[in-house]
């Protein structure tokens, strides 16, 4: 056997320590993973203080319906909560506190918006996509489209939310930026029940 590793897996997180726990079953023993930061875990980190517990990543199961996950869950006993589905309930306030009708039916214009956007992006083959794009530069193209009509505040809250939107977008899809995330790919993605 060599001194050097035969396999590198990049990055101590769930899915390295997964990889690399499968190629040991199956005898790869000359392996290595190497990790960034001083731990291993990825987006699994607790920070504990004398008065909470605090969950920095990965506090979603996403669908429990043939995810491996999901029996790992059970098996150790860990709680789990059901939360509501994409965006709902969301409460969106101005920088002043407040929600007039005018911003509630801009929010509501907002999601009907993000709803055609999604459609296009996860459905491909129901319409035309540029696929050598990200999915940042695609929603922004789109969205600037679908906004044109509106007058000159209509869009400033409207582009806030779509700011909201695309954090949201990251804090499920796991980038820190859609720039990051391939549109070609995108629709490949499969959500769990």
């Amino acid at each position: 056997m060599s001194s050097s590793p035969s396999i590198v897996i990049v990055g101590g997180g769930m899915g390295g320590l997964s990889a690399a726990s499968k190629l040991y079953e199956h005898g790869f023993q000359n392996v290595v993973v190497i990790e960034a930061r001083g731990r291993i875990g990825g987006r699994v980190h607790s920070i504990e203080t004398d008065k909470f517990l605090f969950e920095e990543g990965a506090q979603w199961l996403h669908g429990t319906k043939d995810n491996p996950l999901a029996d790992l869950i059970q098996s150790n006993g860990i709680r789990t909560t059901k939360t509501s589905s994409r965006f709902h309930p969301s409460m969106m306030y101005t920088e002043h506190g407040t929600v007039g009708k005018q911003e509630v039916d801009i929010i509501k214009t907002a999601y009907k918006y993000y709803a055609i956007l999604e459609n296009k992006v996860l459905y491909p083959e129901h319409t035309k996509l540029s696929k050598s794009c990200d999915v940042l530069s695609y929603l922004k193209e789109e969205w600037l489209k679908l906004c044109a009509r509106h007058k000159k505040e209509e869009k400033r809250l409207l582009d806030k939310i779509f700011q909201y939107i695309c954090s949201y977008l990251c804090l499920i899809d796991g980038c820190f930026s859609l720039s990051e995330v391939s549109l070609a790919s995108y629709s490949e993605y499969v959500e769990l029940q």
